[in-house]
């Protein structure tokens, strides 16, 4: 029996762990319910202490206003006893400071959530009460003011006090109503403080206990775990080692295919070149001599329709100048002859059409180009501003270059419409970006200064060293 005992099998892993998670959840739940009903309690505190503020200031309210009213009483009094205006001024500084001090009280007093229920039957008595009392007060000011030394009769006096003791009646009233209500406050608040804080007590002791016992379990299962981390980063480690190897043979088969393109690059621009020669030379030549022989027909034969032989001399003409520019299109021999810089303002040149089409060049430090670096520019610039022809509708396309920090910057921007969403059959911002990269280069295509689109290659002077080596086996 103690065998069997000894030789029953451990609880696994993940059972272990799915019971500490649920302990730990159900731990940060009621740690959440904590902090909720904490929240909510505090919230209920500052309602219940924003209200008690309320009162209060409801209560200094109805002070003021029985200052002032007084106020506007003594200077009456002190006016009609002694006829100064000086005495006067508790009364005008009570009339001035009475209409906005009284609005304040009544808007206070009608809240909804106030203590005194439906007020507006108790407003409409204080309304003609305090109107009465003014009323009776500028009429004894006045006549005063008239003359009369005897400003009032005994009746009349009678009148403002028995309106005055009734204004503060029911003003002492609406007090006595106000601190009832702040007492009842300040007892729910303190029972909703200690019914808030044993809950918060209760459930943080719950939390911890649960947390707590999440942790027991998980400790129970560390020696395991610690077991199966050590396998684990074993595991890794020759994993990593085959992922270097990898990465290794990826980056190096991805430096021949550089090296490659690089190549059939270099041998495409190679039968460029030798074609752009046989175009001009041969082809040239053909059509030049034909051009002679069609001359030299014309005035042998002096009796030959003139019309034709000035058609077919044109015809010839403009295939010297095709030739001529398929032969500058296909290998342009200012870029073999004065370099990168004279290349490219020959090109802007022929690119200018006045009226519709403004292109400027400004080519600096180009002589520290080596020629496959010049060639890959010069082949960006073309399909920059073809597609800026074709596609960006711009009137003004402008050329810059030069030395910065290592890296010849080539940029190329327009003012046309900008940046449009890539076609799926386009490729030129791939060939350009690809040329670049053949050299070691970075491209970027994005909006340009002049509300366009600017195209910018960054070209080290210096061939990277892995390339180099790709080159080499």
């Amino acid at each position: 029996m103690e065998s069997a005992s000894s030789e029953r099998p451990a609880r696994p892993w993940w059972r272990t762990a799915q019971l500490a998670l649920w302990l730990i959840v159900a731990g940060a739940t009621a740690f959440g319910v904590t902090a909720g009903a904490g929240y909510r309690g505090l919230q209920d505190l500052a309602g219940h202490a924003q209200e008690r503020r309320r009162d209060e200031q409801t209560l200094g309210l109805i002070d003021r206003t029985l200052t002032l009213l007084l106020d506007i009483e003594t200077g009456q009094r002190g006016y009609l006893l002694s006829g100064s205006t000086e005495s006067l001024e508790p009364y005008e500084r009570g009339k001035a400071k009475f209409p906005d001090t009284y609005a304040d009280l009544m808007q206070h007093l009608a809240t909804p959530s106030g203590p005194h229920g439906d007020f507006a039957a108790v407003r409409q008595r204080i309304d003609d009460l305090v109107q009465r009392r003014i009323a009776l007060a500028d009429a004894h000011v006045l006549k005063r003011r008239s003359g009369d030394v005897e400003p009032a009769g005994a009746g009349t006096d009678l009148d403002g006090k028995l309106a005055m003791d009734a204004i503060r009646a029911e003003l002492d009233a609406l007090a006595a109503v106000q601190r009832e209500h702040l007492v009842r406050r300040d007892a729910d608040a303190a029972r909703l403080q200690a019914r808030t804080a044993a809950l918060i007590v209760a459930l943080a002791a719950g939390g911890c206990a649960l947390i707590i016992g999440a942790l027991w379990l998980l400790a129970d299962e560390q020696r395991r775990r610690d077991r199966a981390e050590d396998s684990l980063r074993r595991f890794s480690h020759m994993l990593e080692s085959m992922v270097d190897d990898r990465t290794e043979e990826v980056r190096s088969a991805r430096d021949r295919l550089q090296s490659f393109a690089k190549q059939l690059d270099d041998s495409i621009e190679a039968e460029r070149r030798r074609l752009a020669r046989e175009v001009h030379d041969q082809f040239g030549q053909i059509v030049t001599g034909t051009k002679l022989v069609v001359q030299q027909l014309a005035r042998d034969h002096p009796g030959l329709p003139g019309d034709q032989l000035a058609q077919l001399t044109g015809m010839l003409d403009e295939s010297i100048v095709i030739a001529r520019r398929i032969a500058t299109e296909l290998r342009p021999p200012l870029l073999d002859d004065l370099g990168f810089g004279a290349a490219v303002s020959h090109f802007a040149e022929r690119l200018t059409q006045p009226g519709q089409l403004e292109v400027t060049a400004e080519i600096d430090d180009d002589e520290q180009l080596e020629s496959d670096r010049a060639n890959q520019l010069f082949r960006i610039v073309q399909e920059a501003t073809t597609n800026a022809l074709r596609h960006a509708q711009a009137t003004r396309v402008s050329i810059t270059g030069c030395e910065f920090r290592g890296l010849y910057v080539l940029r190329i921007s327009d003012n046309g419409i900008g940046p449009q969403p890539v076609r799926a059959d386009a490729s030129g911002l791939r060939n350009m970006r690809e040329r670049a990269a053949m050299v070691g280069g970075a491209f970027e295509f994005g909006p340009g200064p002049d509300g366009g689109s600017e195209v910018v290659a960054r070209i080290p002077l210096q061939q990277p060293a892995r390339v180099e080596e790709a080159w080499t086996t």
